[in-house]
Formats: structure tokens, C-alpha cells, sequence
């Protein structure tokens, strides 16, 4: 630990508590390598995974050690333990054992140790996802001064609106038990979006308040910049959460951004929050993350009231969310705030597309049998689908650039991978309904992979020249854009020149550019021009259209072994903007 960030924290009353993580992923520390007589073993489905002889006696004694050298630190009152994510996984010379018994006695040994330095010092344990089912042993055991801070994957990082805290913790902190809790603050621990969501912050601090929660560990990434207004939220209703109300907190908020207008921003914070908290609640972002809602479009089950509307109990309810999402973007409009406005149609358009595929799921499974006028609104919809995803995406990937502009900061591959999500939901359901019959009127619209390049595509001593047909991505006259997107390698991708070319015979001395972006651009962990665009301004029939690029897989000077170089080309219509 540095010394100068613990004397900074002390000069502003802060006090670290250092923490050791899961025991399972302490590998790197290197703990193995120097007592090869502790290792239990790599799990074989993940090699992050490495296990314990939890009893040898050497662990106790490199733990003591470890709590030891924490506690000669003047400002450490305390050490956080992260309990095992995986269970029954650690060796035990008696398989019938808990293993989180067994590692929390451990810790408390481990504890006595350091207190020879420190008599004062503390162990906070932090339940898992893995131990939930063994929570009321690890109570059992532990001592009355063990404090225990409950976190559990799915359990604690949501934003549903039903009750997190479970009935064994609130009686444990009845008898007098120190009790913590680590809940997200966030839409979702998998994404990035915007959210002023007081009233689901001061929900859950006055929840925690009421189970008896002495301390909150809260989870916000990719950094707090993403999420200023939930965590002043958490500070405000967990210092007081029976204090002013969201309006009033709203209020306040601005006056300290020295915003121009404090009541118009709470009446907008007052008009969103709620409708984005029945589209967060319902925990859209790791439903489409993990998997799809697709399937249930098309066989029916896609309900109100459950999945990713689990929050929206009728449809009246979800016509009030896109109504007042619909208000909150007029709000922000007029207080000429960008980022407001890019929040109102990023959560507004979000309802839209859910309450489009609510009306496909009613139409869909009866495909086969629809009238004409019925397969007309089918049509319809899906192209809806398309513009919804569409508006949602620009909406969350500009206002992930307002916030990178703001505070110097790029947000994590969650943020590409909640606007992915959306667009990928769309995409899929268009590809589904051109099964069933309804043509895919919005594909050139949506962003395809037309193409890659590895580093066994360069010579690396000068540029080389790709050709890919995208033909079947056409959709006719219009500005079109080309999107170098690095993936893997220890350089990236050096563009100079994109042009379109269309082919009028069979020949491709036929072929002719028609369109030329010429500009050095850089795509890899950083990205520097790297998109190009291309406009096409006739479109007869029976035409075949190709990119021609220039490219060049990192720079000639480095050496070869270092020329690792990995990634996707997309190309897509742009659609017309309003």
C-alpha cells in the first residue's frame, strides 16, 4: 500500500480498509510458485481458477503474515476478506466440511495473528454468490466482532425494485451483528448507461436503514465520472434516508453544479428517473448481454411482467414510461443540456423498442396465418425494431463521448458491449422475421462485419490493398461509413484511403470508384479517424458494389515478432438524419 495515499486519505478523514480478494484467484500473487505445498489444483474449465489445501498449516501462517504486515500500517483499523466465488472447489481432509466455514475460521486465526501488532484491528468477511447457501453457517461461526458485509452476484447487483436484504441478515444485525451490504449503484454491474435515478438510491438506502446496515460497499463502475448523481445519492439518503425527497435532492444537486435552472433540471431528474428505473429494473442489459429475448418474441411468451419487462406490469404502465421519457427529452431540450437529452432518448427509445417486440410477440407466433394487413404491421414493426435500436445506440454511445470528453476518461468494453446488445437484439429479430417471410428492409442500415485482417495479411513494408464486395449490403444512394474496429494484437490497424467502386459487368475492369475518404486514420486501443465515409449518389439495378482500401498493419519500424495485429472492417448506411 502507498503511504502518501493512506496519509491523503487520513488528512480527509478517510480511512482504507485494504482487502484480500477470492482465494481462488490469488494465483498471481505467486503463492504457488513459492509453497507448491498449499496448491489443490487449477480448475480444468478455468485456468484463473486456482485452489487451496484450505488446512495446511503454512496457509494460516502466510495469511497471519499478510495480516500482519497490513495492521502495521498507523490508519488501517481493518481488513476485508472476499470469500471464495466457487464452492466446494478447495481441498478439505474432510469432504464433509463447509469450505466457507473452514476459510472463515481461517481468517479469524489469521486475525489473532495480526493482533499481537494490533489489538484493535477488525476482519470484515464478504459473503458471495457461492457462499449464499451457507450464509447461516458462516454466521455461526463467526465472532462477535467479525464483521460481515453481504454481496451476491445477481442478489445484490440489480436494480429490481424488489427487497435485497434476506430475512437471516436482518436478524443477525437485529441480535447486534455488524452488517455491510454491496449493492450496485448502477443501471447494471454489466453495462454502462446513463441513469439520475434518486428514487431507486433512496429505495434501497432506506431498505438497508431499515435491516439494520452499519456501512455500504458500492459498486459503480467503469468509474464514478459515469454515475456522479446515483453516488451523491448514496451519500445523501445513507447519511439520512428519511432526509428530503428526490425533487428536493434533485434540486440541491444542481444548485451545487451551479446549473442554471435547479427546478427545471429536478422536474427533469423527477420525470425520467422512475421510467428509466422500470427499464433498469427489469435488467435489460444482462438479459441481452448474456442472452436474447428473440426467441420469446417469436414463440409468444414475451410478457409483461416478466423477463426484461419485469418491471412494467401492464402496457398502460410501459405507454406512461415512453410518454414520460418522451417529456423528460422536450425538458432537456430546453434547458440546452446534450447529455440530458442524450439520456432521455437513450431510455425513452429503449421503451419503444421493448413495446414494439411486445406487439411482434402478439403477431409473430401466428406468422403462417396472418392476414394481409396484419403482415403490413408485422413490416412494420420490425422496421420500428430497427430505427428504436438505432436511436438507442447513438443516444448511449454519444453519451458515453460527452462523459470521455468531460472528465478525460474512455469508458470500459461494457459500455461498447451494452450498445452492442441493442443493436444485436435488432439484427437478430430481423434476421428471424426474413425466415418467416417479411424481407429485411433496414439491412444496409445496420452495421455488418464485411471483413478482417490478421498480421499474416502484411508484409509490413508498405500498405496493402483489400477489395471486399458488399453488394448485399447496399441500400441504394446515400452516405455510407466504413469502421476499422482492432480486436486483438500488440499493434493496431494504419488506414489511408477507403473508396467505393461499382462494377458494371462481369469484368472487373468494369469496376470504377465512385467515392473516395482519403485520411490517415489509427484503430487499436486507441482509435484516431478511424471511420470513413463514402457517398453514393446513383443506384441503377444490376450493379455490383465493392470497398477498396488501403491498410497497413502497424508501423514497418518495429520489430516483426511485435507486429501482432487483429480486427474487423463494418460498413453500413448511414440513415438520414432529421
Amino acid at each position: 500500500m502507498k503511504p502518501e495515499v493512506l496519509d491523503a486519505a487520513a488528512a480527509l478523514g478517510i480511512a482504507i480498509v485494504p482487502i484480500i480478494h477470492h482465494l481462488e484467484q490469488l494465483e498471481g500473487t505467486g503463492i504457488f510458485k513459492h509453497h507448491p505445498e498449499l496448491d489443490a489444483g487449477v480448475d480444468p474449465r478455468n485456468a484463473q481458477l486456482h485452489y487451496f489445501k484450505l488446512e495446511h498449516p503454512a496457509l494460516r501462517e502466510i495469511l497471519g503474515k499478510w495480516f500482519t504486515d497490513l495492521a502495521r500500517y498507523p490508519s488501517v483499523r481493518a481488513i476485508t476478506v472476499w470469500l471464495s466465488e466457487d464452492a466446494g472447489k478447495h481441498q478439505l481432509s474432510d469432504p464433509a466440511k463447509n469450505d466457507f466455514v473452514v476459510e472463515a475460521e481461517l481468517m479469524q486465526a489469521a486475525l489473532d495473528i495480526a493482533r499481537k501488532v494490533k489489538p484493535e484491528l477488525r476482519l470484515r468477511l464478504l459473503l458471495t454468490q457461492a457462499s449464499y447457501a451457507s450464509n447461516d453457517q458462516i454466521l455461526a461461526v463467526a465472532r462477535p466482532d467479525t464483521q460481515i458485509i453481504y454481496y451476491d452476484g445477481s442478489r445484490t447487483y440489480n436494480s429490481t425494485k424488489a427487497p435485497m436484504m434476506p430475512d437471516n441478515l436482518k436478524r443477525y444485525a437485529a441480535a447486534g451483528g455488524w452488517l455491510g451490504v454491496c449493492p450496485q449503484l448502477i443501471p447494471e454491474w454489466r453495462g454502462v448507461a446513463p441513469w439520475h435515478g434518486g428514487e431507486f438510491v433512496q429505495y434501497r438506502m432506506q431498505e438497508f436503514a431499515a435491516a439494520g446496515v452499519k456501512t455500504l460497499v458500492g459498486y459503480a463502475p467503469p468509474a464514478r465520472r459515469y454515475s456522479e448523481y446515483n453516488l451523491e445519492a448514496a451519500a445523501e439518503w445513507s447519511w439520512n434516508p428519511t432526509g428530503r425527497d428526490p425533487r428536493g435532492f434533485a434540486h440541491s444537486y444542481a444548485v451545487r453544479r451551479q446549473r442554471a435552472d435547479p427546478s427545471g433540471f429536478a422536474q427533469w431528474a423527477g420525470t425520467l428517473g422512475p421510467a428509466a428505473w422500470d427499464l433498469y429494473g427489469s435488467r435489460v442489459i444482462v438479459h441481452w448481454c448474456y442472452g436474447s429475448s428473440v426467441p420469446s418474441v417469436l414463440d409468444g411468451s414475451f410478457k409483461l411482467g416478466q423477463g426484461v419487462l419485469l418491471q412494467l406490469p401492464d402496457e398502460n404502465r410501459l405507454t406512461a414510461d415512453e410518454a414520460a421519457a418522451e417529456r423528460a427529452r422536450e425538458m432537456a431540450i430546453g434547458l440546452g443540456d446534450p447529455q440530458l437529452v442524450r439520456e432521455s432518448v437513450a431510455v425513452g427509445s429503449w421503451l419503444n423498442l421493448l413495446h414494439d417486440m411486445l406487439r411482434l410477440s402478439a403477431l409473430l407466433p401466428r406468422a403462417k396465418d396472418l392476414s394481409e394487413v396484419q403482415r403490413a404491421e408485422v413490416q412494420r414493426l420490425l422496421a420500428s425494431v430497427d430505427k428504436a435500436a438505432g436511436r438507442t445506440a447513438r443516444a448511449l454511445t454519444e453519451w458515453c463521448a460527452g462523459v470521455d470528453a468531460a472528465v478525460g476518461q474512455t469508458p470500459q468494453g461494457r459500455a461498447s458491449d451494452t450498445i452492442n446488445c441493442v443493436l444485436d437484439e435488432a439484427r437478430d429479430l430481423a434476421a428471424a422475421g426474413e425466415k418467416l417471410g417479411f424481407p429485411d428492409t433496414r439491412k444496409a442500415y445496420r452495421r455488418a462485419k464485411v471483413g478482417s485482417w490478421d498480421t499474416a495479411d502484411f508484409d509490413h513494408e508498405s500498405p496493402l490493398g483489400r477489395t471486399i464486395e458488399v453488394t448485399d449490403r447496399m441500400g441504394g444512394v446515400g452516405h455510407y461509413e466504413v469502421d476499422f474496429a482492432y480486436t486483438a494484437g500488440l499493434l493496431g490497424l494504419v488506414a489511408q484511403r477507403a473508396a467505393l467502386a461499382v462494377q458494371t459487368g462481369d469484368d472487373e475492369q468494369t469496376r470504377q470508384e465512385v467515392s473516395v475518404d482519403e485520411h490517415r486514420s489509427h484503430c487499436g486501443a486507441w482509435n484516431e479517424n478511424n471511420l470513413y465515409h463514402l457517398e453514393l449518389k446513383e443506384a441503377p439495378e444490376g450493379r455490383r458494389y465493392f470497398l477498396v482500401l488501403r491498410i497497413q498493419g502497424g508501423n514497418p519500424t518495429t520489430p516483426r515478432e511485435q507486429r501482432t495485429t487483429h480486427g474487423d472492417i463494418y460498413f453500413r448506411l448511414l440513415e438520414p438524419q432529421p
